[in-house]
């Protein structure tokens, strides 16, 4: 069994971080795909790492998602619903615990969001 991770910070914020970024994983994965969350201690840090396997994202995009009201696929908005706001919330949740937050998107890998957090 692992270690466990203490971190720093607001549990409902963190919470919330998570909740945000497995619905994403889940509602991009596929009609097939999985969603895969993974934690682990690297030095004095925590990396999250939540992957899918639907469609990559393009890069030009992923400059972007991030952003407020930004949909990568206009067309899946009214499908799969939402508004735009939850990576943009993850963002603000991730700063506000002086952490950091990536995406990383390729055909062959999914899309992977990294999030690395101060522990205690």
């Amino acid at each position: 069994m692992a270690p466990a991770l203490h971190l720093i910070g607001s549990k409902r914020h963190l919470k919330q971080l998570i909740t945000i970024l497995l619905d994403n994983a889940g509602k991009y994965a596929g009609e097939n795909g999985r969603a895969l969350l993974l934690a682990r201690q690297e030095q004095d840090r925590a990396l999250i790492t939540i992957n899918n396997t639907g469609e990559a994202i393009n890069p030009e995009e992923l400059q972007h998602i991030f952003e407020r009201f930004y949909r990568v696929d206009k067309s899946r908005a009214r499908r799969i619903g939402g508004y735009g706001l939850g990576l943009s919330i993850a963002l603000n949740i991730v700063h506000m615990h002086r952490g950091s937050i990536r995406c990383e998107s390729s055909r062959a890998e999914g899309t992977t969001f990294i999030v690395e957090l101060p522990m205690k």
